[in-house]
């Protein structure tokens, strides 16, 4: 059995269009499938980060992640994804910090792959 500890989560999906319609669904599949890919408990989590390319304005991911019903008492912060050449476009990354006694699953969905294809299974 694992002792609990700080640990942090990385995930990314990316959106179609940017509309809040697209964002929204991009954020609850990602924590859907964060949170059962992790066996994640909200009581555990410390904090949630954000980022977002500057290509994405219609909705702001930390508020599309309340209004699907997660992380409904946690800090949750986001920022702007800085421009790099060749970026991948249309982007929302995040960063769960919580305590858990197990080995951390990061989860690139929907495009995203290609951000880190050696950690995804």
């Amino acid at each position: 059995m694992w002792k609990k500890k700080l640990t942090a989560i990385r995930g990314a999906s990316c959106i179609t269009e940017d509309t809040p319609e697209a964002v929204q669904k991009a954020v609850s599949e990602l924590f859907t499938v964060l949170y059962e890919k992790n066996a994640i408990n909200e009581k555990d989590i410390v904090s949630i980060q954000f980022t977002l390319t500057p290509d994405i304005q219609s909705m702001n991911p930390a508020a599309a992640l309340r209004k699907a019903g997660f992380a409904g008492t946690c800090p949750l912060f986001c920022s702007q994804e800085p421009v790099i050449t060749g970026m991948l476009p249309k982007t929302v990354r995040v960063l769960i910090t919580l305590y858990t006694g197990k080995p951390a699953v990061p989860v690139y969905i929907n495009g995203a792959e290609r951000l880190r294809p050696d950690l995804c299974r």
